[in-house]
């Protein structure tokens, strides 16, 4: 589980995002931060093999990876969040093209912020099993 240092980092980054949705990545091993990086409305050209609708804009999983060596991807645990209007977290659970290609760069761990605010871990089995998707969204979670 990331620490309370992790998250803090991950939710100062999504104030950068210059998108709709203010999420951002944070790729690190143990307690030490190896990479911080939020979304961007530019396009991603080299990881569209992943992606069905063509030029996708860069999620902030693939802006954390991108550069850094396999060997040490490896080694890695990543945390994804996105921030509210109000700046409470909210979901951001990879994309399935994100999640299957940070599972083949072979990262350790991906935690990701809920509709509720939670922290959870994703179940990368659920990729190799077809049963993969993102969170509903609830109108409930927006009430306050």
């Amino acid at each position: 589980m990331p620490s309370q240092t992790i998250i803090r980092c991950a939710k100062n980054a999504c104030e950068r995002s210059s998108c709709e949705h203010s999420l951002a990545a944070v790729l690190y091993k143990g307690g030490a931060v190896i990479r911080v990086a939020c979304n961007d409305s530019k396009t991603i050209a080299y990881r569209k093999k992943y992606f069905s609708h063509g030029e996708p804009t860069r999620h902030a999983e693939m802006n954390a990876v991108h550069g850094i060596p396999r060997d040490v991807i490896s080694k890695c645990t990543m945390l994804v969040v996105r921030l509210s209007k109000r700046h409470g977290l909210t979901s951001a659970k990879p994309c399935h093209a994100c999640a299957r290609a940070l599972l083949e760069a072979g990262i350790k761990a991906v935690y990701y912020s809920s509709y509720t605010g939670d922290i959870l871990k994703l179940d990368f089995n659920e990729l190799y099993y077809g049963t993969y998707v993102k969170e509903k969204y609830d109108e409930k979670y927006y009430e306050n």
